[in-house]
């Protein structure tokens, strides 16, 4: 049963693929915190935006002022004492020239040195390129994952939502077990190791600490971007199977 002493905010980016699979991913891991989840409908940008223009403030004020909230949504966020804070949002650099795409990351990294804590502003995981990267593979077997990649380049990343129903797994949502939510968990985390520390394979308990810091993640992804043209595949809100529920790391039964 979800405590209410552990009483958490999820902020997506979108109402649609987003908000599907976060209700379906805690009602099937049986998460043990009592979790609201607000679509921001904006990117990731836009929010940072808000929260400079507003100063000195928290995010749920942001959600506040510029989210379109019916009545019930604004007085829960107004009453409830949120402990933990997740943002889930997608890179979003498909759009506009290279000088574009280089101030969005240069953007990323400071972002990610605000939204680095869920106890504060909340913690911030993004998914590159998107969300719909969480099914980019066969879930049946994590490593058809392993160094997967997209090429940076605007046309491909505006049609990435129909690469993967070309190329990724196409078993309705609604079907997902909790054998899939973890296969994806794990899945991403290799691919996570492989890019931060060379290996796709299960990361042990020292790795994992890394691996969670999406600063350092976001780091070598820009790297890559920036000297080959192509990002790693990578889902890193799937991480939070293990804020959510139990650490990834432990034998599944």
């Amino acid at each position: 049963m979800a405590d209410s002493r552990y009483n958490t905010l999820l902020i997506i980016e979108g109402e649609s693929c987003e908000k599907a699979y976060f209700d379906k991913f805690i009602k099937t891991i049986k998460a043990d915190k009592n979790i609201t989840i607000i679509p921001f409908c904006n990117d990731i940008y836009e929010l940072y935006k808000h929260i400079k223009e507003l100063g000195e403030t928290t995010t749920i004020d942001v959600i506040l002022n510029y989210c379109n909230l019916d009545d019930e949504t604004r007085k829960l966020l107004k009453n409830t004492k949120f402990v933990y804070t997740y943002l889930v949002f997608d890179l979003d650099i498909q759009d506009g020239k290279e000088s574009d795409r280089q101030e969005k990351l240069s953007q990323i990294s400071k972002m990610l040195d605000l939204f680095n804590n869920e106890t504060e502003y909340g913690k911030l995981f993004i998914n590159y390129p998107m969300m719909e990267s969480y099914r980019h593979f066969d879930i049946t077997n994590p490593s058809t994952l392993n160094n997967k990649c997209v090429i940076v380049d605007n046309e491909v990343l505006t049609n990435y939502k129909k690469l993967v129903g070309q190329e990724g797994t196409n078993k309705n949502l609604s079907k997902y077990t909790s054998r899939d939510f973890y296969n994806i968990t794990l899945a991403h985390l290799m691919q996570a190791n492989l890019l931060v520390n060379g290996q796709f394979k299960k990361p042990n308990n020292i790795d994992y600490v890394d691996l969670i810091d999406i600063s350092i993640i976001n780091k070598k992804q820009k790297d890559l971007i920036l000297k080959s043209k192509k990002m790693l595949i990578l889902n890193t809100s799937t991480f939070l199977y293990s804020e959510f529920y139990d650490t990834i790391l432990k034998a599944k039964n």
